[in-house]
């Protein structure tokens, strides 16, 4: 299965249920990804991901950026081949696949929202990086 990323040019995501494990499998063969953000989680996860690789140019914000991003894509060789060399270097620096260092991050994210109820804070948002 994995294999096969080898030999594709592009994947294309998903909507509004974006992909998680797909998108995981396509980033790591080096296959450049391409996805449309929504409002959701469902619809964020690929975005996620693609963001965490240093790819969020891959993640469009409307139906017609989406069509545009996938246009440009299929037309330009040289774009597609310098996103898949920027994603070889994954196994060097594995960061979307480093799960120590994101058990970490969930950690302080738990003990940050605690801290935050505990002292009657309301729910926010916060950037762990």
């Amino acid at each position: 299965q994995l294999a096969r990323y080898c030999c594709a040019d592009l994947a294309i995501d998903t909507f509004p249920c974006t992909s998680n494990t797909v998108a995981r499998d396509a980033l790591w063969m080096g296959c450049p990804l391409a996805t449309l953000a929504g409002d959701t989680f469902a619809s964020r996860i690929a975005t996620s991901l693609v963001a965490n690789v240093g790819l969020a140019e891959l993640s469009a914000a409307s139906p017609s950026q989406y069509e545009e991003l996938l246009i440009d894509l299929a037309r330009d060789s040289a774009h597609r081949d310098a996103l898949r060399d920027k994603l070889q270097h994954l196994s060097e620096t594995p960061r979307l696949f480093d799960a120590p260092r994101f058990v970490r991050n969930l950690e302080r994210a738990y003990a940050q929202m605690v801290a935050n109820a505990a002292a009657g804070g309301t729910p926010k948002g916060f950037d762990l990086r």
